[in-house]
C-alpha cells in the first residue's frame, strides 16, 4: 500500500501560516510533502497512535536520528526540552480532555520546532490544538513558530490549571460535607475517607508527572535559537513561573487532603468509641440481671419468692427498679 494512502489517518491537520494570523489548510500528505520553506511557516499536527505517523517522521522529515527516536518512542513522555542546531524538541504533559478521564490520566504532545516548521504529535485529542486551528481559520492565530510555541505552552498550562481548579472545587465540596454532616456513622465516614484518598492519589500523580515540566518550560525560555522572539521568550518564561504556582497549588491541595484525613480519622475513632461505649453500657445494665437470674436459677432450697404466688412479678419489679437506678447512674456520669 502506498505510503500517502496509509498516512491519511495520522495527519490531523496542517497549515502554512500567512504571517498575519491566518493560514492555508493542507488537506493531504501530497500537499504537506510539497511544502518548501519559502512558502511560509508549516505546522503539521499528527496522531502518535498511527503507525503511518511514525513512518512519515522517520522517512520524510529528515530530522536528526536521535530526534526521530524520541518522537516515535512511546516511553519517551517525560517533559523535557532538547536543542539540536537551530531546532528544539519539546515534550509537554497535560491532562486528558476525553470525557470520563481521571485528573491524573495524562496525555502528551511532542514538538519539533525549527525556523520555518513545527511538527506536533499528540497521544490523545487536544482541545488546545483545536482552539489554535479555529483561531487560524478566523485569521487571528499564530504568525510564526515562535508565537505558535508560545500559544501551545500557554494553552497546555490552561488545561492543567483547569484540572487543578476542578480538583480544588471537588475537594472543597467534600470538605463541606465533612463539616456540615458531622454526626455520621462509621460506614459513611469510610466512604468519605475513600473519596479523600482518591483525590490525594490523583493530586500526587499530577505532582509526579508535572514537576519536570517546570524545568522543561524554563529550558525553552533559555534557548538561543534564532527563531524564538523576545516577546515569546518572555511569555514562555512567565509560563514557567505559572507552572511553579500550579505545582504549589497541587502541594497545598495535598496538604488539605491530609488535614481532611486527620479529621475523618478522628470522626471515625469517635464513632467507633460511641459504639464501644454503647456496648459497654448495655453490658453494665445486663450484668446484674444475669447475676440475679443465674443465682435464682440454682437448684437449692431457700430461693426467695419460690413459693410466693406473685414471685415472678416481684422479681421483675426489683430488676426494673435496679435497671432504672443503673440507667440514672450511667447518665449522671455521662456514659450516655
Amino acid at each position: 500500500m502506498a505510503l500517502e494512502t496509509v498516512m491519511e489517518t495520522g495527519l490531523k491537520h496542517a497549515f502554512i501560516f500567512d504571517g498575519k494570523g491566518g493560514g492555508v489548510v493542507l488537506n493531504s500528505w501530497d500537499a504537506v510533502k510539497a511544502w518548501r520553506a519559502e512558502l511560509g511557516t508549516l505546522w503539521v499536527h499528527l496522531d502518535f497512535n498511527c503507525d503511518d505517523t511514525k513512518e512519515w517522521i522517520s522517512e520524510e522529515c529528515h530530522f536528526p536520528e536521535f530526534i526521530v527516536d524520541i518522537l516515535t518512542d512511546e516511553d519517551e513522555t517525560r517533559p523535557r526540552c532538547v536543542s539540536y542546531g537551530d531546532g528544539v524538541l519539546v515534550i509537554f504533559r497535560l491532562t486528558n480532555s476525553l470525557p470520563g478521564a481521571d485528573a491524573d490520566d495524562m496525555s502528551f504532545v511532542k514538538l519539533w520546532v525549527e525556523k520555518n516548521r513545527i511538527v506536533s504529535i499528540r497521544s490523545n485529542p487536544l482541545s488546545i490544538t483545536r482552539y489554535i486551528q479555529r483561531k487560524i481559520n478566523a485569521g487571528n492565530g499564530p504568525v510564526d513558530v515562535s508565537t505558535m510555541l508560545e500559544e501551545l505552552s500557554s494553552g497546555i498550562l490552561d488545561n492543567i490549571s483547569e484540572t487543578v481548579s476542578e480538583l480544588e472545587d471537588s475537594l472543597d465540596a467534600l470538605e463541606d460535607k465533612i463539616i456540615d454532616d458531622y454526626d455520621r456513622d462509621v460506614e459513611d465516614i469510610q466512604d468519605l475517607i475513600n473519596e479523600v484518598l482518591e483525590h490525594r492519589r490523583q493530586l500526587s500523580s499530577l505532582r509526579r508527572y508535572l514537576s519536570p515540566q517546570r524545568d522543561a518550560i524554563d529550558m525553552i525560555a533559555r534557548q538561543t535559537v534564532s527563531w524564538l522572539e523576545k516577546n515569546s521568550r518572555d511569555n514562555i518564561r512567565e509560563d514557567g513561573q505559572r507552572m511553579i504556582r500550579i505545582i504549589e497549588d497541587i502541594n497545598m491541595l495535598i496538604e488539605k487532603t491530609i488535614i481532611n484525613m486527620d479529621e475523618l480519622n478522628s470522626l471515625r475513632n469517635e464513632a467507633s468509641q460511641k459504639t464501644i461505649n454503647m456496648l459497654s453500657v448495655l453490658a453494665t445494665l445486663f450484668l446484674p440481671f444475669t447475676f440475679l437470674t443465674g443465682l435464682m436459677g440454682i437448684n437449692v432450697g431457700g430461693i426467695p419468692f419460690a413459693n410466693h404466688p406473685n414471685g415472678f412479678v416481684i422479681v421483675c419489679t426489683i430488676m426494673s427498679v435496679l435497671a432504672a437506678i443503673l440507667y440514672y447512674f450511667i447518665k449522671k456520669i455521662r456514659w450516655l
